[in-house]
């Protein structure tokens, strides 16, 4: 069980990289059945999410940018259940969360990140962004 277990995680960790995390998949007969899970990426500029984006952690590197970034969020009714994690990585300014156009975060026109490692957890429900 121990050999299977070390096994696995060796598996897990060679199809892992700094931009997105593969699960091999537990169907049988070798087939695959893998997919990416999760892709990250870091912004040290302002960052427009879409809907079609794969990307569902953003790390905002305030002090990187020397400042502030704002992160844009996509139009909620073309992102049903769409979960974005969106993370302060510096102490420079704050992430400011832009839901697009009428949308709302919480019934809020924007939302901020002011701590650093702070985070907001994030999805639509097709109407608006809710902070979950």
């Amino acid at each position: 069980m121990i050999k299977f277990a070390i096994f696995y995680l060796l598996l897990f960790l060679t199809f892992s990289n700094a931009d997105q995390i593969y699960n091999p998949g537990t169907s049988g007969g070798g087939g695959g059945g893998g997919e990416i899970i999760t892709t990250v990426t870091t912004s040290v500029s302002p960052y427009t999410a879409t809907a079609t984006t794969s990307i569902n952690y953003i790390n905002a590197d305030t002090s990187a940018a020397g400042g502030p970034i704002t992160v844009t969020l996509p139009d909620a009714a073309a992102a049903i259940n769409k979960v974005f994690h969106i993370k302060k990585l510096g102490t420079l300014g704050n992430v400011i969360v832009n839901p697009a156009g009428a949308n709302t975060i919480d019934g809020q026109a924007t939302m901020t990140i002011s701590g650093q490692w702070s985070s907001m957890h994030i999805v639509s429900d097709g109407n608006n962004w809710f902070i979950n």
